[in-house]
């Protein structure tokens, strides 16, 4: 698995990707994160085809970007996990416009426990998408 963190508190960054590679390790899955400290590095990338989940900060210096970012990931990749994690509770129900698996508070009691949880829904999608692989014959699905 390929997880993306977007967030620009270096710190919230680094505690998110701790939390994913305790979930990963527990659970003996290969996985990789990356962290984009800039929604708009994470929308330069392209690839966004190659990650598996998306957790994603609401605002960037002050201003709800993480909506905005989270429309167009959801343009170019509507299949992605987005897992919003954000210190301010009133985007939560814009969040679920773009398709949000889960919307987490930084400053929840037990952050971990809230990963971990979003992880075991991330898994159980991708779990099915790999299942349901499709293959071309001669032009015909």
């Amino acid at each position: 698995m390929k997880i993306a963190i977007c967030d620009d508190e270096k710190h919230y960054c680094k505690q998110i990707q701790e939390c994913v590679e305790i979930y990963l390790d527990k659970h003996h899955i290969y996985g990789k994160t990356e962290i984009f400290m800039d929604g708009n590095a994470l929308l330069e990338r392209g690839m966004l085809a190659e990650f598996d989940a998306l957790f994603l900060d609401v605002e960037f210096g002050g201003k709800a970007q993480g909506m905005k970012i989270a429309r167009e990931v959801h343009q170019r990749n509507a299949m992605l996990p987005i897992v919003f994690v954000s210190a301010f509770i009133k985007y939560s129900v814009e969040g679920y416009r773009v398709n949000a698996l889960r919307y987490l508070l930084k400053n929840a009691k037990d952050l971990q426990k809230e990963i971990e949880e979003s992880m075991d829904t991330v898994l159980s999608v991708y779990t099915q998408r790999q299942k349901k692989k499709h293959f071309v014959f001669g032009g015909r699905p």
